[in-house]
């Protein structure tokens, strides 16, 4: 609050300038780069530059920030300003004072970025006077058509108007903030643990290679040409298609199937007894095998 103090202080120090002063110093910097002449355009115009930030003083943002803000966009004013057209500096700057401070509300209002295109900006800028208008026009809106309303309005798609009414809407919250006053519980406390279960997790894998281990032992009734096939068809990190096994073996893609049909059979016979012997062999792997 004292640095705001200060600024209104150092701002109350500089006079008003007239059209004539104003034009001079404009054409000096524009013609010239006098940097003086642009560094008093823009000590004269301090005083304004709260009188317009205070416009935004209900935002979330701390008031020192909007009138920081608010200076970057008096300065960018005096790059952009012609003394020839006959306008008031101020008249001029108090939009790209504006400008800056709905981009800096816009930019700082939550971590998730709200107004990424020229459209949503453009919303994000009109929609409180809109709302306001909209209330004027149509006292008695039914809510059915508030969003037709507010878009015609605006002059903006209703799905994009919807869009950044619902964003503007919600808020960032912390996931260590508590539920309710009452009670210790934070937020993160609530989320679901998405990792699986240790126990669960150690039986899976116990079972998994038990299974393995019993495959294993069981592709020993195979012949050696039926073994490489199921390996490179279900087991193998990178594993086959019927086309490319026929390639290495020199047969054809046909036969290739027939014998992983025929080693299948083998295998179902030899793991007969087992419960899951049926769902393992349906796929071997599922997933695993490519197609020919």
């Amino acid at each position: 609050m004292r640095e705001l103090q200060n600024y209104m202080s150092l701002a109350s120090r500089y006079p008003i300038l007239t059209w004539d002063q104003e034009r001079e110093l404009a054409t000096r910097w524009r013609e010239h780069k006098d940097s003086a002449a642009a560094e008093q355009l823009v000590l004269c115009n301090l005083r304004a530059v709260v009188k317009i930030a205070s416009e935004f003083r209900y935002h979330h943002a701390a008031f020192e920030d909007l009138v920081q803000e608010g200076n970057v966009g008096l300065m960018r004013a005096i790059d952009h300003f012609d003394p020839e057209r006959g306008t008031r500096f101020l008249s001029y700057a108090a939009w790209w004072i504006r400008a800056c401070i709905k981009e800096f509300l816009l930019r700082t209002r939550s971590l998730v970025r709200l107004g990424t295109t020229q459209k949503q900006r453009a919303i994000y800028s009109r929609l409180g006077r809109a709302k306001k208008e909209l209330e004027e026009k149509y006292p008695d809106c039914d809510p059915a058509k508030r969003l037709e309303r507010l878009s015609e309005i605006l002059g903006a798609d209703p799905k994009l108007v919807e869009q950044m009414e619902g964003r503007l809407s919600g808020h960032d919250l912390s996931l260590h903030a508590r539920v309710d006053d009452d009670s210790d519980t934070l937020y993160v406390d609530l989320l679901p643990d998405a990792a699986e279960d240790t126990e669960q997790a150690t039986s899976t894998a116990e079972t998994h290679q038990f299974r393995v281990d019993c495959l294993a032992d069981a592709m020993g009734c195979l012949s050696e040409k039926e073994r490489y096939i199921i390996h490179h068809r279900f087991l193998a990190q990178e594993t086959l298609t019927l086309r490319e096994l026929g390639e290495r073996i020199g047969i054809s893609r046909e036969r290739v199937r027939q014998l992983e049909v025929r080693a299948k059979g083998k295998l179902k016979k030899a793991l007969a007894s087992k419960p899951w012997a049926a769902e393992l062999l349906e796929n071997v792997d599922p997933g695993r095998a490519k197609v020919a």
